[in-house]
Protein backbone atom coordinates (compact mmCIF):
# COMPACT_ATOMS: atom_id res chain seq x y z
CA UNK A 1 0.00 0.00 0.00
CA UNK A 2 1.13 3.44 -0.65
CA UNK A 3 -0.69 6.02 1.68
CA UNK A 4 -0.67 7.64 4.82
CA UNK A 5 -0.81 4.52 6.75
CA UNK A 6 2.48 2.81 5.16
CA UNK A 7 3.93 6.51 4.83
CA UNK A 8 3.37 6.92 8.73
CA UNK A 9 5.33 3.61 10.02
CA UNK A 10 7.91 4.01 7.46
CA UNK A 11 8.95 7.38 9.05
CA UNK A 12 8.42 5.54 12.72
CA UNK A 13 10.08 2.23 11.66
CA UNK A 14 12.84 3.24 9.35
CA UNK A 15 13.53 7.27 9.72
CA UNK A 16 13.38 7.64 13.71
CA UNK A 17 15.40 6.07 16.05
CA UNK A 18 12.56 5.72 18.53
CA UNK A 19 11.10 2.82 19.25
CA UNK A 20 7.69 4.00 18.72
CA UNK A 21 4.25 2.55 18.53
CA UNK A 22 1.67 3.71 15.46
CA UNK A 23 -1.70 5.29 17.07
CA UNK A 24 -4.01 5.21 13.75
CA UNK A 25 -6.68 7.88 13.77
CA UNK A 26 -10.20 6.55 12.30
CA UNK A 27 -12.58 9.04 10.60
CA UNK A 28 -15.69 7.94 11.70
CA UNK A 29 -18.16 10.67 11.04
CA UNK A 30 -17.50 11.14 7.21
CA UNK A 31 -14.90 8.51 5.67
CA UNK A 32 -16.56 8.61 2.29
CA UNK A 33 -14.27 10.61 0.20
CA UNK A 34 -14.66 10.23 -3.80
CA UNK A 35 -12.06 10.50 -6.32
CA UNK A 36 -13.22 13.61 -7.98
CA UNK A 37 -11.43 12.14 -11.06
CA UNK A 38 -13.52 8.58 -11.11
CA UNK A 39 -16.93 10.43 -10.18
CA UNK A 40 -19.29 10.91 -12.93
CA UNK A 41 -22.10 13.14 -12.33
CA UNK A 42 -25.37 13.92 -13.10
CA UNK A 43 -27.29 17.05 -14.03
CA UNK A 44 -27.85 17.88 -10.64
CA UNK A 45 -24.39 17.20 -9.13
CA UNK A 46 -25.05 13.66 -7.76
CA UNK A 47 -22.28 11.07 -7.85
CA UNK A 48 -24.04 8.22 -10.42
CA UNK A 49 -21.21 5.32 -10.05
CA UNK A 50 -20.25 5.88 -6.16
CA UNK A 51 -19.20 1.97 -5.74
CA UNK A 52 -16.21 2.73 -8.54
CA UNK A 53 -15.29 6.86 -7.14
CA UNK A 54 -15.38 5.88 -3.64
CA UNK A 55 -12.27 5.73 -2.32
CA UNK A 56 -12.35 5.42 1.60
CA UNK A 57 -14.83 4.01 3.96
CA UNK A 58 -14.20 2.58 7.96
CA UNK A 59 -13.60 -0.25 6.21
CA UNK A 60 -10.97 0.66 3.62
CA UNK A 61 -9.59 2.16 6.36
CA UNK A 62 -9.45 -0.73 8.31
CA UNK A 63 -7.92 -3.05 5.69
CA UNK A 64 -4.79 -0.20 4.61
CA UNK A 65 -3.84 0.00 8.58
CA UNK A 66 -4.51 -3.70 8.26
CA UNK A 67 -2.49 -3.90 5.18
CA UNK A 68 0.25 -1.30 6.54
CA UNK A 69 0.76 -3.21 10.01
CA UNK A 70 1.44 -6.67 8.30
CA UNK A 71 4.12 -5.19 5.90
CA UNK A 72 6.22 -3.41 9.03
CA UNK A 73 5.28 -6.91 11.14
CA UNK A 74 3.30 -4.21 13.93
CA UNK A 75 2.61 -7.61 16.35
CA UNK A 76 -1.36 -7.41 16.53
CA UNK A 77 -1.35 -6.52 20.34
CA UNK A 78 0.64 -3.28 19.33
CA UNK A 79 -1.56 -1.23 17.17
CA UNK A 80 -3.70 1.15 18.59
CA UNK A 81 -6.40 3.49 17.10
CA UNK A 82 -8.34 6.08 18.35
CA UNK A 83 -12.15 6.59 17.23
CA UNK A 84 -12.04 10.07 16.54
CA UNK A 85 -13.40 13.27 14.78
CA UNK A 86 -13.36 15.66 18.16
CA UNK A 87 -17.54 16.71 18.29
CA UNK A 88 -16.83 18.22 21.73
CA UNK A 89 -14.72 21.03 20.39
CA UNK A 90 -16.84 24.58 19.91
CA UNK A 91 -15.39 25.60 16.53
CA UNK A 92 -16.56 21.94 15.12
CA UNK A 93 -20.19 22.92 14.55
CA UNK A 94 -20.79 20.43 11.16
CA UNK A 95 -19.10 17.76 13.58
CA UNK A 96 -21.67 19.09 16.32
CA UNK A 97 -24.90 19.17 13.74
CA UNK A 98 -24.14 15.10 13.31
CA UNK A 99 -23.30 14.19 16.61
CA UNK A 100 -25.08 16.58 18.46
CA UNK A 101 -24.78 14.90 21.99
CA UNK A 102 -22.23 12.43 23.43
CA UNK A 103 -24.82 9.09 23.25
CA UNK A 104 -24.73 9.76 19.05
CA UNK A 105 -21.02 10.02 19.19
CA UNK A 106 -20.96 6.70 21.33
CA UNK A 107 -23.21 4.51 19.13
CA UNK A 108 -21.32 5.13 15.79
CA UNK A 109 -17.82 4.71 17.99
CA UNK A 110 -19.48 0.99 19.06
CA UNK A 111 -20.23 0.33 15.53
CA UNK A 112 -17.18 1.24 14.52
CA UNK A 113 -15.03 -0.56 17.33
CA UNK A 114 -17.60 -3.83 16.73
CA UNK A 115 -16.23 -3.98 13.11
CA UNK A 116 -12.59 -3.64 14.19
CA UNK A 117 -13.12 -6.49 17.19
CA UNK A 118 -13.91 -8.72 13.77
CA UNK A 119 -11.38 -7.32 11.50
CA UNK A 120 -9.27 -10.82 10.98
CA UNK A 121 -5.96 -8.72 11.67
CA UNK A 122 -7.25 -5.98 13.83
CA UNK A 123 -9.14 -7.84 16.42
CA UNK A 124 -6.60 -7.68 19.08
CA UNK A 125 -5.78 -4.12 18.28
CA UNK A 126 -6.61 -1.33 21.26
CA UNK A 127 -9.21 0.97 20.70
CA UNK A 128 -9.86 4.11 22.29
CA UNK A 129 -12.47 6.52 22.27
CA UNK A 130 -12.04 10.03 21.64
CA UNK A 131 -11.89 12.06 24.69
CA UNK A 132 -11.27 15.59 25.64
CA UNK A 133 -8.63 16.81 27.83
CA UNK A 134 -10.53 20.05 29.27
CA UNK A 135 -14.12 17.81 30.08
CA UNK A 136 -12.98 16.84 33.35
CA UNK A 137 -11.84 20.93 34.33
CA UNK A 138 -14.27 22.04 36.95
CA UNK A 139 -18.03 22.83 35.03
CA UNK A 140 -20.06 24.54 37.46
CA UNK A 141 -20.00 26.98 34.55
CA UNK A 142 -20.74 24.93 32.16
CA UNK A 143 -23.67 26.60 31.07
CA UNK A 144 -22.04 28.29 27.60
CA UNK A 145 -21.17 24.43 26.75
CA UNK A 146 -22.85 21.79 28.05
CA UNK A 147 -21.67 19.04 25.66
CA UNK A 148 -18.10 19.29 26.45
CA UNK A 149 -18.55 19.17 30.34
CA UNK A 150 -17.67 16.34 31.39
CA UNK A 151 -17.55 14.57 27.91
CA UNK A 152 -15.77 11.85 29.07
CA UNK A 153 -18.01 10.41 31.83
CA UNK A 154 -20.73 10.98 29.99
CA UNK A 155 -19.20 8.92 27.17
CA UNK A 156 -17.84 6.39 29.30
CA UNK A 157 -21.33 5.83 31.13
CA UNK A 158 -23.29 5.55 28.24
CA UNK A 159 -20.64 2.66 26.31
CA UNK A 160 -20.80 1.20 30.39
CA UNK A 161 -24.60 1.25 30.32
CA UNK A 162 -24.58 -0.35 26.69
CA UNK A 163 -22.63 -3.10 28.36
CA UNK A 164 -19.96 -2.06 25.48
CA UNK A 165 -17.24 -1.49 27.53
CA UNK A 166 -15.22 -4.62 26.55
CA UNK A 167 -14.51 -3.38 23.05
CA UNK A 168 -12.88 -0.42 24.33
CA UNK A 169 -10.08 -0.29 25.89
CA UNK A 170 -8.94 3.56 26.97
CA UNK A 171 -10.33 6.94 26.42
CA UNK A 172 -7.57 8.79 24.62
CA UNK A 173 -6.95 12.69 23.65
CA UNK A 174 -4.74 14.21 21.15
Amino acid sequence: TNNFSSHYLDVISNKLDNNLNPLFVINMLNPSYYDVDEAIFDDECNIINEEQALMNTINIQLDSIALAVTNYGIPPDQIYIQLSNEPFMPNHEWIRNAWPTVEDYAQDAIICAQKIREHSILNEAKIGLGGDVHSNDNCEECTEDPLRCNWNNHLWNYIHTQGEAHLFDAVSFH
